[in-house]
């Protein structure tokens, strides 16, 4: 069993995913299991699987019910101890991010979830940032902002025995698995480094009206009692949750 399962999921993005498999394969550090979960691709992404098929441990592609569906479908399928989600077009920082992560966390106790720092690059206004993440987490913390799943390890029976991500939203079941993680007690472990680089060019990041309506759909039936107590909560304009205190607001009044 290795340490690491890393999983990518891919649909119809034949460039991203060779991207990111690109900076899988040329880690220093090489004591993972790879996982492609594909949705069918027809734009030539299958191509990309067989040309890499000596590094990759275990692919399917066939129709799913979204992204968070292929995910799952990933983590059924992986035997590491953890489990990263670094999905078609997100690539590792660089050569030396696994191996650097790694000496970091036998560093530290045992935890059920270790967080990183995320490079945040959007390619369309030719601009990154860092997406800092704190030392210690707090509930507040995540009602105005998120840690990320391609700079998260989240051991597989943690995973498994929460059930997965949520399969009833298109975009914020990460988001909402790390909230219940931490509401559960799991234990978190901060990781002062940039793991992972999000492009900001996907569902997730575009999609600010049905990002709205899902994390409204949240408080209403998962998170209730965190909106009926405003007044514990603090403003952070960090996107793309900064409209969340807004939402809030309105679910409180009704």
């Amino acid at each position: 069993m290795s340490l690491l399962t890393i999983i990518s999921i891919n649909y119809n993005s034949k460039n991203g995913l060779q991207k990111t498999i690109e900076s899988v394969i040329k880690q220093s550090w090489k004591d993972f299991e790879y996982i492609v979960i594909d949705g069918g691709s027809t734009d030539g992404s299958l191509e990309v699987v067989k040309n890499y098929q000596d590094y990759i441990n275990y692919d399917i592609s066939e129709p799913d019910n979204g992204v968070f569906n292929a995910m799952n479908k990933g983590a059924k399928a992986a035997n590491g101890d953890y489990l990263l989600f670094l999905n078609s077009g997100d690539i590792l920082h660089n050569d030396e991010s696994l191996s650097k992560l790694v000496a970091q966390m036998m560093q530290k106790s045992d935890s059920d979830i270790y967080y990183t720092n995320l490079l945040l690059a959007d390619l369309e206004n030719d601009t990154e940032r860092i997406h800092q993440c704190p030392n210690h987490l707090t509930l507040t913390y995540f009602t105005g902002s998120f840690i990320g799943h391609p700079a998260s390890l989240i051991k597989r029976t943690v995973f498994n025995t929460m059930g997965g991500y949520s399969e009833d939203y298109h975009i914020i079941s990460d988001w909402l698995f790390f909230v219940k993680a931490f509401l559960a007690g799991y234990t978190f472990q901060y990781i002062d480094m940039i793991l992972s680089t999000f492009f900001l060019d996907g569902v997730s990041s575009n999609g600010n009206a049905q990002h709205a309506e899902e994390v409204k759909r949240v408080y209403q039936n998962e998170l209730s009692f965190i909106a009926s107590d405003m007044k514990s909560l603090r403003k952070v304009n960090t996107r793309p949750y900064r409209f969340m205190e807004k939402l809030l607001s309105k679910i409180r009044t009704h």
